[in-house]
């Protein structure tokens, strides 16, 4: 394939590998690079060279190995090989060189092209060495369409540790920016100076200051619902004074005749308020005020109300009424609730991500990610992720079938269920559920891949099926001897072949494990999970399938 050929011309270039023609006549050809075939020109050159093609009949064999067409090939290989013959070329060699030809044909690139391509994956990847942010922003805002896309170049940024920082109502921009952590937006006017991402202890020394640590700020325009009327009307409040301070100083300032109320729904959703008030729920709640008091002001501006009581010396209608400007107080959405909400306004999840606390046990269980689908074509693998968009289809027969998006931390893949696995597999089904899906890795085209499933297993089924040993992690400084009680009780309450150990965890992470008596044995299933992170908090119930896993 095209990367054994890359491969093989850097190995050439440094000496690793001896250069090789298979004919003399192929030195003049191919010596530029290293003996391996890169431009359709050279396949044209060695058509003429070796068979005494004209360039014009050279062409049409370069058109007909880009398409494989197989019909035309066959023809073409005869006059190849009789061309090279009644140039004294040995039959076998003629039909090595022919293969070398066929091969390398789909992957050939045009000379003038190659070099254009060349020179800008060079930019790029110069860009991307020494200016991430910058560069990660840039694509995040050019692929802005795509949520594929997106989630995989937000991959990217954690894996190149660069934090993507939700929209924020005061800071973002209409697209994605750079900005300095505890320090403002920086717009790259020009390029910016190579500076603390290149050589951080470098550029320290320089400025003999702490290192600004580069995160990306989500844009307000790549949010779901809001149109870029809208976000023009808050950057043009926000230029004009003062940073919004509430959702309700927001309301009065920004013209609600272009930012709507399902644009400052989405705003809420997406956390777009979280560095005025981190309450997402209560904000939704009081949305609806915040909107008629919003509206009520603005209207009387516009009538001159307010200027004329403030002749009057004061009075109603100039102060704010505070009762109706505060915000209630609510029970904040659950982490699944405002992920799901996250997910809905920007296509995506961004302050964590549903899998996040379930990826060391995924990782136990599965062989392969969406990302890794590419590679492992047409193997059994086991992957786990978050059933998205299932959907369920007729065959023509008259069968029933389903489809679905199996969501990971890399992107996303479908999978098909056809009706065999069906029948087995219909009541495990459902959005937003964990799963480990089991089937065959398909590549469909253009880096596409998707899952031919044999079985689809919600991750609690499999984790119960699979565990064997049951940890218990308990705060030390929290600990007393009701809660110990109300442990044992539950224990006792789930009696069965698993057995457990207690660690106990001081503040500073470092952890003691206690194995109790053999009294300790429990059936571990989800009554014993949701039990006990009921009484010692999310997290505290380690399921493994071998022991200190």
């Amino acid at each position: 394939g095209p990367m054994q050929m890359i491969d093989d011309v850097i190995k050439r270039r440094h000496g690793q590998t001896k250069v090789t023609y298979d004919h003399p006549l192929l030195e003049p050809i191919l010596g530029g690079t290293y003996g391996v075939m890169v431009y359709q020109e050279q396949v044209m050159q060695i058509a003429s060279a070796l068979a005494g093609y004209t360039l014009g009949e050279a062409d049409i064999l370069r058109k007909a190995m880009g398409k494989k067409k197989a019909d035309v090939m066959a023809t073409q290989k005869d006059k190849f090989l009789k061309g090279c013959a009644e140039r004294g070329v040995p039959e076998k060699k003629a039909g090595k060189i022919w293969d070398h030809m066929e091969q390398f044909a789909g992957y050939g690139f045009n000379k003038s092209h190659s070099a254009a391509y060349a020179w800008l994956a060079y930019q790029t990847a110069y860009l991307k060495a020494n200016h991430p942010a910058y560069f990660m922003a840039a694509l995040l805002t050019s692929e802005r369409a795509n949520t594929d896309r997106m989630v995989s170049y937000i991959g990217e940024c954690r894996a190149m540790g660069i934090e993507v920082l939700p929209p924020d109502v005061n800071e973002s921009d209409i697209f994605f920016t750079v900005i300095e952590q505890g320090g403002a937006a920086s717009h790259p006017p020009g390029p910016p100076a190579p500076r603390a991402e290149v050589n951080p202890s470098r550029s320290a020394a320089v400025a003999g200051s702490v290192v600004p640590r580069r995160a990306i700020r989500f844009g307000l325009a790549a949010i779901k619902n809001v149109g870029e009327g809208a976000v023009e009307a808050v950057l043009q409040m926000r230029r004009r004074g003062e940073p919004f301070r509430s959702l309700f100083d927001f309301c009065e300032r920004v013209d609600l005749r272009a930012v709507n109320r399902r644009v400052v729904e989405s705003f809420i959703k997406s956390g777009c308020y979280d560095s005025l008030d981190r309450r997402r729920a209560a904000l939704l709640n009081a949305l609806d005020r915040a909107m008629d008091v919003g509206q009520k002001r603005q209207r009387d501006r516009d009538d001159g109300q307010s200027s004329l009581m403030a002749l009057l010396g004061g009075g109603a209608g100039t102060e704010p009424d505070a009762a109706s400007e505060r915000v209630r107080d609510l029970v904040d959405w659950p982490e699944g609730e405002r992920l799901a909400y996250e997910k809905e306004s920007l296509g995506f999840f961004i302050t964590g991500h549903p899998l996040e606390r379930f990826t060391a046990e995924l990782a136990q269980m599965a062989t392969a990610t969406t990302g890794k689908l590419q590679e492992m074509a047409e193997r059994e693998v086991t992957v786990g992720g978050i059933v998205v968009g299932l959907r369920l289809i007729k065959t023509r027969k008259g069968d029933r079938m389903a489809s679905f998006t199996l969501e990971d931390l890399e992107g996303g893949a479908e999978v098909l269920v056809f009706p065999e696995t069906y029948k087995k597999v219909a009541t495990r089904l459902a959005d937003d559920l964990v799963v480990l899906v089991k089937g065959r890795a398909e590549v469909v085209d253009e880096g596409r891949s998707r899952l031919l499933a044999t079985d689809v297993v919600p991750l609690d089924q499999a984790r119960l099926a699979e565990t064997r040993f049951v940890t218990i992690r308990v705060p030390v400084t929290t600990w007393d001897r009701a809660q110990g009680e109300r442990l044992r009780d539950i224990l006792g309450s789930h009696r069965g072949e698993c057995p457990v150990t207690l660690e106990m965890v001081r503040p500073g992470g470092e952890s003691v494990a206690v194995a109790p008596s053999a009294y300790f044995r429990v059936r571990a299933d989800q009554t014993l999970r949701a039990e006990v992170e009921g009484l010692l908090g999310p997290g505290s119930v380690v399921l493994a399938r071998t022991n200190g896993a």
